[in-house]
């Protein structure tokens, strides 16, 4: 595990190209979540009970046929973007995959050969895709459920609780998706993967999940108060942006390190032998050295 998260940080720093395919699906995501906003709202007025005297929109209340209507009117918009997003960081995934991989066997790879080898094998990816989509689904009626409720203390604020199950549900999903995560880039002529494998990627899930979890839910307010106060006429939408593109950091050495796995690819990156003179905690690529070139 030490050498693996060796290997993945030093992929990390020492390829910056490798982080596009995260940081562009998350880019794309948000701005796909401002135009869901604008069209939920929308819904929401055109459901809302208009005043006889005026034409703005009555309050709707839970449990009010518009509220009915509005849950009804704003599933498909809903659906459509949750699906999107899964699918937008599929593709990420796969994009990091074929590059670290390209990376590590020092061959070219264009954008339009990488984008070409993302969407490959579509049955392949609709079956993770279902597999994610069950579990996440499956977590939220499981923390929906009377019984999680009952378990929150009668000192604990109803949104934090909500809060902190939200992140031990996405945390429990990254633990159970990460096997078939490395199964979709992983070639069928390699060996069966091991447990060691499994519990590997298992584990660098949860944590990476976790972190973004953390960084989601407390970066965006804090965030939000830290570019108020330095830029107090900055628009919201922008420090939105970068609390999204924060928090989506913690999935690029993720997808690196369960390319490592997949691939079996973590002993290709090797580190020299330390020399008086280098710092052995600091690892670079092998090169070689002027007895091997005699």
């Amino acid at each position: 595990m030490q050498s693996l998260w060796r290997r993945t940080t030093h992929l990390f720093w020492e390829y910056p190209a490798l982080w596009l395919p995260v940081l562009c699906a998350d880019f794309v995501n948000f701005w796909l979540k401002q135009i869901r906003n604008i069209a939920t709202h929308q819904v929401l007025i055109w459901v809302s009970p208009h005043s006889v005297f005026s034409n703005a929109p009555s309050p709707i209340y839970p449990g009010s046929p518009a509220s009915t209507n509005y849950l009804w009117a704003s599933a498909p918009i809903l659906w459509v973007t949750n699906l999107a997003f899964l699918y937008s960081y599929v593709i990420a995934f796969r994009l990091t995959a074929d590059h670290v991989n390209a990376r590590l066997q020092e061959k070219p790879l264009t954008l339009r050969d990488s984008l070409s080898n993302s969407i490959r094998q579509p049955a392949k990816t609709l079956q993770f895709l279902l597999i994610l989509v069950l579990l996440i689904v499956g977590m939220m009626v499981l923390g929906a459920s009377p019984y999680a409720f009952k378990m929150r203390p009668a000192s604990v604020d109803i949104d934090i609780f909500i809060r902190v199950v939200s992140i031990i549900q996405i945390t429990c999903v990254a633990l159970l998706i990460a096997p078939n995560g490395l199964k979709l880039i992983r070639s069928s002529q390699l060996e069966p993967l091991t447990a060691p494998d499994k519990r590997s990627a298992r584990v660098f899930a949860a944590l990476a999940v976790f972190t973004s979890a953390i960084l989601g839910f407390a970066g965006t307010p804090v965030g939000q108060r830290i570019y108020v106060d330095l830029y107090p006429y900055a628009p919201k939408a922008v420090i939105e942006m970068v609390g999204s593109l924060m928090a989506a950091i913690p999935y690029i050495p993720l997808f690196i390190a369960l390319t490592l796995i997949a691939t079996d690819s973590s002993k290709a990156v090797r580190f020299p032998e330390p020399t008086p003179d280098a710092d052995p905690e600091l690892p670079h690529l092998n090169s070689p050295s002027p007895e091997s070139l005699t």
